[in-house]
């Protein structure tokens, strides 16, 4: 019922196509058994919401905006007052686009969102780090013989352990 209330927003913004709120909430189970004995079950619940539309530019160019939102607990989810605050922040930014001159290309840096940050990052760090590819025949073994030197720039670290908790407080997404 919230979702289809907030989604009424859209309604009354008949220049947005496609505008969507999704939910997506995946409850995740592991088990691990090992010929050692090792037995391991966990239990993973991803919530993801999805805010987004796009607007045709005078320029005849489709442009996108969206927000979202990941926690870990159903719980969490945001409320009706903050789902409409992401509604109106896609709003908003649908009409910055759609006034905003056209720019031209541009070099440079790029600040990427979580899950887009995330999947760079583990395809350019995190498969070089997979213990079965640094012994596997034929694997690129970049950080084989790098075990305690520093491997990325000075203030980014990276932690392998799930347990530990975000800077909230709150597990970490992954």
């Amino acid at each position: 019922a919230m979702l289809a209330e907030a989604s009424r927003e859209f309604l009354r913004h008949p220049e947005v196509y496609d505008p969507t709120i999704v939910l997506t909430v995946d409850r995740v189970h592991r088990w691990l058994c090992t010929s050692e004995g090792t037995r391991v079950v966990t239990e993973d619940v991803y919530c993801q919401l999805d805010v987004g539309g796009w607007v045709l530019t005078e320029d005849g160019v489709y442009t996108e905006a969206s927000r979202q939102h990941y926690v870990r607990s159903i719980d969490e989810v945001p409320d009706a007052a903050a789902l409409a605050q992401m509604v109106e922040h896609v709003l908003q930014e649908l009409r910055a686009l759609c006034e905003a001159d056209t720019p031209g290309a541009l070099i440079g840096p790029a600040l990427l969102a979580g899950p887009a940050a995330s999947t760079l990052f583990h395809e350019a760090l995190g498969h070089r780090l997979e213990g079965d590819r640094l012994v596997a025949r034929g694997e690129t073994r970049t950080f084989a013989h790098k075990v305690g030197q520093p491997i990325l720039p000075a203030g980014i670290d990276v932690y392998d352990d799930p347990s530990i908790p975000g800077p909230d407080g709150r597990p970490t997404w992954g």
